[in-house]
C-alpha cells in the first residue's frame, strides 16, 4: 500500500472555499489528502494574535491542530487562504485582507519552526 501524503489548509470554515483551496495545495504538493483547520473569517482571527508567543494560550489550540498535520500527518505544504463575501471577516478592503493574511502567515511559520518543520512552505492564497 502506497503511503499517504497529507497536506494541510487553514481556511475558513465557509464550504465555497474549501474545495479550491484543497485543490490548490494538492496540487502544489502533489498530495492526496488534506487536513483542515478551520474558523469564520480565520485571516482574521489569526492575524489578532499574530504577534504573540507561539506558546500564549491564545495560540495554543492553533499550535495543537498544525504540530497534529505537520508532525502526525507529516503535511507537505500549508496553505493559508481568505475569500469574497466572508461573514466572519466582512471588510470589503482586500489589502487589508491581503495583510491580515501576511502577518497570520508568520505566525504559522514560527509554530512550523518551533515544532522543527521551519522550512515547510506556506502558501497564501
Amino acid at each position: 500500500m502506497a503511503t499517504e501524503r497529507f497536506s494541510t489548509a487553514v481556511i475558513c470554515m465557509d464550504g465555497r472555499v474549501q474545495g479550491p483551496a484543497h485543490a490548490f495545495i494538492q496540487g502544489e504538493t502533489g498530495t492526496t489528502f488534506t487536513d483542515t483547520i478551520t474558523g469564520p473569517g480565520i485571516e482574521k482571527q489569526i492575524d489578532e494574535i499574530h504577534d504573540l508567543d507561539v506558546d500564549h494560550p491564545k495560540v495554543a489550540d492553533l499550535k495543537t491542530k498544525l504540530t497534529v498535520s505537520t508532525l502526525g500527518h507529516n503535511s507537505e505544504g500549508i496553505v493559508f487562504a481568505k475569500h469574497n463575501e466572508c461573514l466572519g471577516n466582512p471588510t470589503l478592503d482586500e489589502e487589508e485582507k491581503d495583510r491580515q493574511l501576511l502577518r497570520g502567515a508568520t505566525l504559522i511559520e514560527r509554530i512550523n519552526t518551533v515544532n522543527g518543520v521551519g522550512d515547510l512552505p506556506v502558501f497564501t492564497i
